[in-house]
């Protein structure tokens, strides 16, 4: 039974992949997330089911996603003389889109369709990912990612793809840390107990780290924002100015800060002014230990 049922779901998410991240066109890039949302629920189901089945199933599913392809081939080639993109009510994907043939089991956990997007996207890797889910939001009509099966879709599969930023954006942190401590042990094993400078050597494994601060920082973990922010107090001479994207310059580099003199010749207004930037960021995205360190911040000024 084994030889006789056989699909060759690795090539066939392989050319959904490709068919999603190649074009131009929005509405292919949705409905190649379509499809492979629906390949997915049936790879899902075939661990369940019998073999029969199962083979049932996809053939269904499968007959009405090539059905829709070969009309919206067609009718291509009919218009081939216009040359403009599709609108809403295009055959190839309508607000009433009807399913393509498989009904999703509601029983179905959609967590584990998310996890097994996710994984699709980490094995092939498409360049333009976050690109390609701008250009579905900004230029697909609202009713059909509300209202349709597509839509649905193109939620999970984002889902998925932002799942997988975390995680990279954890792991990235969690390198950084440990890059860190073995930094911070390396310089307690060779340095004078007097001297308390980082030599050149051992302070590239500090910008390596900082480096990942910052990107993982500028994507929004509370964590890495307030690891940099600290970084900026405390070793400035390791990081270049770095703001959060689309930040006002007005916003971070604020008069109040920028012309204050303190005592101490060492502080840098402009140093200050980003350590209070990702500070305030990481705890409004809820770090408990930058939240802290904000409210010392403030009792400390009001009573000088």
């Amino acid at each position: 039974m084994d030889g006789d049922y056989s699909f060759g779901y690795e090539e066939a998410f392989e050319q959904l992949m490709d068919k999603f991240s190649r074009p131009a066109n929005p509405y292919v890039k949705l409905e190649a997330l379509h499809e492979m949302w629906t390949l997915v629920a049936t790879s899902l189901n075939s661990s369940r089911d019998t073999p029969l089945l199962s083979e049932a199933r996809l053939r269904h599913s499968m007959d009405g996603i090539y059905r829709r392809n070969s009309l919206q081939t067609c009718q291509q080639r009919r218009k081939s003389s216009d040359d403009q993109t599709p609108t809403p009510s295009s055959p190839g994907l309508s607000p009433a889109e009807a399913p393509s043939g498989l009904s999703i089991d509601a029983a179905m956990n959609e967590t584990q369709i998310t996890n097994t997007l996710r994984d699709l996207i980490q094995k092939y890797q498409p360049r333009t990912l976050f690109r390609d889910l701008q250009f579905i939001s900004s230029f697909v009509p609202s009713d059909i990612l509300n209202k349709t099966e597509s839509g649905t879709a193109f939620l999970q599969f984002s889902l998925a793809a932002l799942k997988l930023k975390d995680d990279v954006c954890n792991s990235m942190i969690e390198i950084a840390d440990k890059i860190v401590c073995d930094e911070l042990a390396q310089r307690h094993r060779h340095s004078h107990p007097i001297s308390y400078d980082f030599s050149p050597k051992v302070g590239n494994g500090i910008k390596d780290a900082a480096n990942m601060w910052i990107v993982t920082a500028r994507e929004g973990n509370p964590v890495a924002q307030r690891e940099l922010a600290i970084l900026y107090l405390t070793h400035p001479h390791l990081l270049r100015p770095v703001t959060l994207p689309l930040t006002k310059p007005g916003d971070t580099f604020k008069a109040e800060v920028m012309y204050r003199r303190d005592q101490d010749s060492k502080s840098d207004p402009q140093n200050m002014c980003l350590a209070l930037h990702w500070m305030q960021l990481s705890a409004a995205g809820g770090d408990e230990l930058a939240k802290n360190w904000l409210k010392e911040r403030q009792e400390f000024e009001s009573i000088s």
